[in-house]
């Protein structure tokens, strides 16, 4: 089961509530769902992260570090 499906299933978010998992992971995983939405939807990787670093009010070095610690965590 991937992080993505886990997280679908409320077990990252339970997780995160009792204190078991970064507090980062959540909003990771928002990130990357959006991020695929952008791109399924033709967006470049560029115009997604800056339209995500918007969005958010993160940085686009914040966005591309979740995309690529889910991305990461899914292989």
């Amino acid at each position: 089961m991937s992080v993505v499906e886990l997280y679908h299933n409320g077990v990252i978010g339970y997780l995160f509530k009792k204190g078991l998992v970064s507090p980062s992971i959540p909003i990771y995983i928002e990130y990357f769902l959006k991020f695929s939405s952008y791109r399924s939807n033709g967006r470049t990787y560029r115009e997604a992260v800056d339209l995500l670093s918007r969005e958010y009010h993160v940085s686009g070095t914040t966005i591309k570090k979740g995309i690529r610690t889910i991305k990461n965590s899914l292989n």
